[in-house]
């Protein structure tokens, strides 16, 4: 599949994913783009960036879908840029940003050659995005190029070394699956200088659940490593 069918596949599923979502919820798009912030993937972002001063910082978000996490960010203070390769996720985020009265740049952009000058951003963001790309690799050197020197990255990945993640890959919809472990993309980050702070996981068993006890104890031991969301913190 080429470039262009894997966008046109996106747009399609963007499109019929909102609309589906929109008219579950009566109407109510903020309800929408509120939701999509309990994922367990933007969760654990979250989770990182309250780690972080966002406050006046330079922040990009790679693969923005709704747009929920940047509009997040943009409320925090930060200056963010939100890419994606659908232009209609561009339009639903665009939406996003509207209704909720915030500034926010979202433009349609390919993630393996970012529009950016080298060392322009202070934070970066990739959620759930890298393994929906064929060179996930060009990403990666992309995502340091544009990093500022003693810039944060925080990225999530889905864990194929849980059952029920390899399950989801099989019968996943989308163009692009790349079948990926904890230590996939972490050792990528590694052999480039990358300094990992921090890791966290999510969604042992279930995806949808606040208060997951199980998820907590895990991430105390080597088990957490087998969750289905995986995400880490790192330091250029």
């Amino acid at each position: 599949m080429n470039e262009i069918d894997i966008e046109k596949t996106y747009d399609r599923l963007h499109y019929k994913n909102f609309v589906r979502r929109v008219k579950e919820s009566d109407g109510n798009e903020k309800m929408v783009f509120e939701y999509k912030l309990t994922a367990p993937w933007h969760r654990i972002v979250i989770e990182f960036l309250d780690e972080i001063e966002l406050h006046g910082k330079r922040v990009l978000e790679i693969g923005c879908g709704y747009g929920s996490l940047s509009v997040y960010m943009a409320k925090r203070g930060a200056k963010v840029t939100g890419i994606d390769i659908s232009s209609e996720a561009i339009k639903i985020s665009k939406r996003n940003s509207f209704l909720n009265n915030q500034r926010v740049m979202f433009k349609k952009f390919c993630a393996e050659d970012l529009p950016f000058k080298d060392k322009n951003f202070d934070v970066i963001i990739c959620c759930e995005t890298l393994e929906h790309i064929l060179n996930y690799k060009k990403v990666i050197n992309e995502i340091i190029r544009v990093t500022k020197d003693s810039g944060r990255f925080v990225i999530t990945i889905p864990n194929s070394l849980n059952p029920r993640g390899f399950y989801l890959r099989i019968k996943s919809k989308q163009p692009v699956e790349n079948f990926f472990n904890y230590w996939t993309i972490l050792n990528e980050f590694k052999k480039k200088g990358i300094k990992i702070i921090k890791v966290k996981s999510k969604s042992f068993l279930t995806d949808y659940d606040e208060k997951n006890y199980l998820d907590e104890a895990l991430n105390k031991t080597p088990f957490k490593y087998l969750s289905l969301r995986i995400g880490f913190l790192a330091k250029k």
